[in-house]
């Protein structure tokens, strides 16, 4: 490692791997961190895994773990980012919850999340584009098209050069068939 060979040190570290080995927490974590950064997915992924089941996950471990599962296990994934927004209440995992929680289509789950915010979590949330569009999304999802118009409308003032958040609200003016806002948006 000290060579910068972080292969070398990998294929080292695994033939010299013993029962012992499985379950020294320095040595597993730099399994992990060396699987992570030769991009070894599985690997990094059973590891990781692994430390969560004995408690020993660090919150930037649980980043990567929940990143690793979102393609093929996306419920697995909210629920451990849920679990981690609950524990530490650190930002990265309170945009990240809600949508798996809607990619999964869990929207019980992702309003309860949302419910459950501080008004100073909200406030300081409310002022992030991706949490509006989150919002948005799950306001939408219920038929309030007012609400996700409103909170798609706010996170265009934060970022109004964001094409893809002025296309976002233009859909859900469509959608709503609101011909006046429409008309207004475009002629901008």
């Amino acid at each position: 490692i000290a060579q910068g060979n972080m292969a070398a040190a990998y294929q080292t570290l695994q033939r010299h791997q013993t029962p012992a080995t499985q379950q020294d927490r320095a040595y597993q974590g730099l399994m992990a961190e060396l699987a992570w950064r030769l991009q070894d997915v599985n690997s990094a992924k059973r590891i990781y895994q692994a430390l969560y089941a004995k408690g020993t996950l660090e919150s930037y471990e649980a980043e990567r773990l929940i990143l690793l599962m979102r393609k093929n296990s996306p419920d697995a994934a909210a629920r451990l980012a849920a679990h981690y927004w609950n524990q530490t209440r650190q930002l990265f995992y309170l945009p990240l919850t809600p949508e798996l929680y809607t990619q999964t289509r869990n929207i019980a789950a992702a309003e309860a999340l949302l419910a459950s915010l501080t008004p100073a979590e909200l406030k300081s949330q409310e002022q992030q584009t991706r949490f509006l569009q989150l919002r948005a999304e799950l306001h939408r999802a219920h038929g309030n098209l007012a609400a996700a118009i409103h909170d798609m409308q706010r996170a265009v003032h934060i970022m109004p050069a964001d094409m893809g958040l002025n296309a976002q609200l233009l859909w859900l003016l469509i959608e709503a068939r609101d011909t006046t806002q429409l008309a207004a948006r475009l002629a901008q």
